[in-house]
């Protein structure tokens, strides 16, 4: 089940998300140019907009959202599993390219703001231009913020930066 969540988008960008479709200069991609890959992430997964274009062609930041499993002692169940991913595409075929983890109860990932508090909206708690992305994770610690910024490129993400921690 595709779908999206109500989140604004930009509709100038070559390659957006509207409603539950991938659009291409303002035409709907049909599923069957989506790759294995992708069609198996897409599967059961609330698809979000990330505000900005990146500077590859025919590429947007998406989050990729799923219900958290349940794991032992009640853990999860209600929360979410979001991934960020970097959707392009080239060949007749829309890819995914690569996917960073933004929030995981399964892995104990929580994104949040400058000011340590959860956005209701992950996408905004990105920060993107062109060419590069940050976001902030909750420490170990539970004490502060852990920036990780990347660098977006045709290949994917590359880590730019390590995550450093503000412990308050």
């Amino acid at each position: 089940m595709l779908t999206l969540l109500p989140v604004s988008f930009n509709c100038t960008a070559a390659l957006h998300v509207d409603g539950n479709r991938f659009i291409l200069n303002q035409k709907a991609i049909d599923k069957s140019s989506y790759s294995p890959i992708l069609a198996k992430a897409l599967k059961d997964t609330a698809v979000i907009s990330v505000n900005g274009e990146v500077r590859i062609s025919d590429a947007a930041l998406v989050i990729l959202r799923r219900p958290s499993r349940e794991l032992p002692l009640s853990r999860c169940g209600a929360g979410s599993e979001d991934r960020l991913a970097l959707i392009v595409y080239s060949s007749k075929k829309l890819r995914l390219i690569d996917s960073i983890p933004l929030q995981s109860c399964e892995n104990n990932v929580t994104l949040v703001l400058p000011d340590l508090s959860i956005p209701d909206n992950p996408a905004d708690a990105i920060k993107l231009d062109s060419s590069e992305l940050e976001f902030s994770t909750l420490n170990a610690e539970m004490t502060g913020p852990e920036a990780h910024r990347f660098l977006i490129s045709p290949s994917g993400f590359k880590k730019i930066s390590s995550p450093s921690s503000d412990v308050h």
